[in-house]
């Protein structure tokens, strides 16, 4: 009952992720010579950090709170593997915590006046809203 074996696929969309903020990261030395690369990289970065960040945390939130609470039930350390798990399972716990916390301060600035570039990258938490554009 480890958190990591908990998540299942899940943990696969999470390596994604991570290998792509990688291939962000890597192509920052390649931007000067391509402006091809730098058109991509620019759409990478709006989409990598905020859309599909949002997306994913928002719809595997509730999975991943639950992998987290039967995994707190066998928090030990007396191994290493068990250890690591259970330092995995403190920090998806924090991240738990915080992201809706940050969500929330962050996004009362896209109520403001001409904060329409904080909507278009928050746009995953308004989906469900049906808000109409121009109002």
């Amino acid at each position: 009952m480890y958190f990591l074996n908990n998540l299942g696929t899940l943990l696969i969309g999470y390596i994604f992720y991570f290998l792509s903020i990688c291939l962000h990261l890597f192509l920052d030395f390649f931007i000067d010579y391509s402006p091809r690369i730098a058109k991509f990289q620019i759409s990478l970065l709006d989409t990598l950090y905020y859309k599909s960040l949002l997306s994913m945390m928002m719809e595997s939130y509730a999975i991943v709170a639950v992998c987290v609470m039967i995994n707190l039930n066998y928090i030990k350390f007396i191994s290493y593997g068990t250890t690591v798990q259970s330092i995995i399972c403190f920090m998806a716990l924090t991240v738990l915590i915080l992201f809706p916390l940050f969500i929330v301060t962050y996004l009362r600035k896209a109520f403001e006046p001409g904060s329409g570039g904080i909507l278009h990258r928050f746009e995953p938490c308004f989906d469900e809203l049906e808000m109409k554009k121009g109002r």
